[in-house]
């Protein structure tokens, strides 16, 4: 036969071992100011309960403490449902989740209390706790897991109700096992939703930056060598302009055509009519247009593009990346720009050469943009030309 002793050992060990997984549980992955981190909360009621009426509160009987905690648990339970949850209020359901039980403790300690009474009480006041929170988690929550863990629970209770009853006792175990697997299950499978989550948050956040960095990173490996290369010192600098001198731009040249790893385009272009300029302005003044000249195009072109001083008032510009179309569009707005820089007004007059189309080699693409320069010169001036354009 299963003694009333027996069950309440049994209801004990069941309480006591469910509380400490959900409460454990939640320490570990529901650390917010949501409803299941308050709910996980909540269950340090009954643990406390139960380890306190082997410690401290020996002399009250343990049926009395297994009601005090189901009894406990469940109406804090109904507060976090039925209440309109913010940060505020669960901070102060937590901490009194943690002080009520203490404080009771307090109360109980050296006190025989009669079980009979309180259990009279406190099952019947239970079961309608139950009831209340399968209602206000179904209506307010539409959580049907957590109703049907009350539910479940609701109807140990009533089966408690028949104490007398040996069927009675072992369907009230067996339904309040199942509500508190129910509950741990809950608390489980809420945090595997919000880890799933965010390990998918995590794969999408990193298969994006694996697109864009695969498709970047050699690019951009390209661009700072480059970069380090544009390092002006007194051996590559132009000490009129501060562009690269003619040595440093072909040596740029050069490295370009021997990477071969993307196709580029350059732009020669002179002043028009600068001969003239010097005879009837002064050198000085020839000197302020190719200084205005440089920083114009400095100002108008990329951070990875490159500008070279040829000779005299002769420049080349490196476009990394940038086709002859593109490229076509970049001169056609330097072109304009120049012929508003400086006093007296000038113009400039443009050749293009793409690489590998127009040639392989660096006297080769000097070679074709030398020609589309002259090609300019020959349509008047103040114009860019090209092999196709």
């Amino acid at each position: 036969m299963l003694s009333l002793s027996n069950v309440n050992q049994v209801q004990y060990l069941m309480i006591l071992c469910f509380s400490f997984l959900i409460f454990v549980f939640n320490l570990t992955f529901h650390t917010g100011n949501h409803l299941t981190g308050l709910l996980g909360t909540l269950f340090f009621i009954p643990l406390y309960f139960c380890i306190a009426s082997v410690t401290l509160l020996k002399t009250v009987n343990t049926e009395v403490m297994l009601i005090l905690a189901e009894v406990s648990l469940l109406l804090f339970i109904s507060f976090g449902l039925a209440c309109r949850l913010n940060h505020k209020k669960v901070i102060i359901l937590r901490l009194m989740a943690i002080i009520f039980p203490i404080g009771i403790s307090m109360l109980l300690f050296g006190l025989e209390v009669e079980g009979y009474l309180l259990y009279s009480i406190g099952t019947p006041l239970g079961g309608a706790l139950a009831f209340l929170n399968g209602i206000l988690s179904f209506k307010r929550y539409k959580d049907r897991r957590l109703f049907r863990g009350f539910m479940i629970l609701w109807m140990g209770f009533v089966f408690s109700l028949g104490r007398e009853m040996q069927i009675f006792h072992i369907l009230m175990l067996l339904f309040k096992l199942l509500a508190y697997l129910n509950f741990y299950m809950y608390f489980y499978r809420k945090a595997h939703q919000r880890w799933v989550v965010r390990v998918k948050k995590a794969e999408k956040d990193k298969a994006e930056l694996e697109a864009t960095v695969h498709g970047q990173v050699e690019k951009q490996l390209f661009m700072m060598q480059l970069s380090n290369e544009k390092l002006l010192n007194a051996s590559k600098e132009d000490g009129l302009t501060k562009a690269y001198n003619k040595g440093a731009i072909l040596e740029v040249l050069e490295h370009m055509i021997a990477k071969k790893q993307e196709p580029f385009t350059i732009l020669m272009f002179d002043i028009d009519h600068f001969k003239k300029i010097n005879d009837t302005y002064g050198h000085v003044t020839g000197d302020q247009c190719i200084k205005a000249v440089a920083q114009t195009a400095i100002n108008h072109l990329r951070k990875v593009d490159y500008l070279g001083r040829y000779g005299g008032d002769e420049f080349i510009i490196i476009l990394p990346g940038i086709p002859v179309e593109g490229a076509k569009v970049v001169a056609e707005r330097l072109r304009e720009q120049v012929s508003m820089a400086c006093t007296p007004r000038i113009t400039v007059s443009m050749g293009i050469a793409a690489y590998a189309k127009d040639g392989t080699t660096v006297t080769e693409l000097i070679s074709k943009a030398d020609q589309g320069l002259y090609r300019s010169k020959r349509r008047g001036r103040n114009a860019v030309s090209h092999g196709e354009i």
